[in-house]
């Protein structure tokens, strides 16, 4: 996740995903080009209405990695263009909220907590004073989400709360 602050009073929290999967898109664009470059595919040589079977043959090697990656070209775009959140907390307004859609008042905020879940990876989240949570971020980097839950409350003014019922520092 990074941590951004454009202005004193303001926080905004994007996760590194959204990277990772734009750069993933890049690299199956940039692949599929010059695999397509590799087998010589000139679409302006096809001998319309009839192409020789050579032809065909080059059109299906090129077209065949774009066929087979689709769905998780499809599935990393939607990632890039809408599953990446951006959060803002606004000192200014004692606000949060995601993707421009307020969320909570920081009077509602009763504490930033870590969860282990799986094996290996942590969720932080907002937990709010009536019980309910606004996920942030899961990451395998325990460390690293411990700085941000505390650069995160601290910025809220609570605490940091970990699962097992230890309190952080913050």
């Amino acid at each position: 996740m990074r941590i951004q602050r454009p202005h004193p009073d303001v926080m905004e929290l994007t996760p590194a995903s959204r990277k990772v999967a734009a750069l993933v898109l890049a690299f199956f664009a940039v692949s599929e080009a010059f695999w397509c470059s590799i087998v010589s595919f000139d679409i302006v040589s096809i001998n319309l209405p009839i192409p020789t079977n050579e032809q065909v043959n080059k059109l299906i090697v090129c077209l065949l990695p774009i066929v087979i990656s689709v769905l998780p070209m499809v599935s990393l775009l939607k990632h890039v263009l809408t599953g990446g959140e951006t959060f803002t907390l606004n000192r200014e307004s004692s606000l949060i909220a995601r993707n421009g859609e307020r969320l909570a008042h920081f009077s509602d905020v009763d504490k930033v907590q870590i969860r282990t879940i799986e094996d290996s990876s942590y969720r932080m989240s907002v937990v709010l004073k009536n019980g309910h949570q606004i996920p942030i971020v899961v990451s395998a980097d325990e460390f690293q989400i411990w700085l941000d839950a505390e650069d995160i409350a601290g910025f809220i003014g609570v605490k940091v709360w970990h699962e097992d019922g230890g309190r952080g520092r913050g």
